[in-house]
């Protein structure tokens, strides 16, 4: 069976779904043109904010990226124990939750800080 993860997430009023097949790949599809973005990076978990943010979770690493413009990676941060993350979500359209096996980390993505045990 070809296991997909689906989130969706209005981003400027359009909905967007951000699916994660089995391979790890991630693809965003404007459900209201139809266009699919497919991501160069590959994640276990990947949620969408309402600004076009994505944050995804690969191995030790959690990344943000935009779905918009270049994709390249805008900030990054393993050297926590990511590795067992068990949950992605935005709380805010700045504030990203990441839930591990044994702490849960609060990210201010607008800030240089990095995700703090809360």
């Amino acid at each position: 069976a070809n296991k997909k993860k689906v989130t969706l997430q209005f981003v400027g009023g359009e909905l967007h779904a951000v699916v994660v097949d089995k391979k790890k790949r991630v693809s965003v599809l404007n459900t209201k043109n139809g266009y699919v973005t497919i991501l160069s990076n590959s994640a276990s978990s990947a949620v969408l904010n309402s600004e076009g943010k994505l944050a995804g979770h690969n191995g030790n690493q959690v990344f943000l990226l935009s779905i918009d413009g270049n994709r390249d990676v805008e900030k990054s941060h393993d050297r926590f124990d990511f590795q067992n993350t068990l949950l992605l979500k935005w709380i805010s359209s700045q504030i990203l939750v990441i839930v591990t096996k044994f702490h849960v980390y609060y990210w201010d993505v607008k800030t240089s800080t990095p995700p703090v045990v809360k």
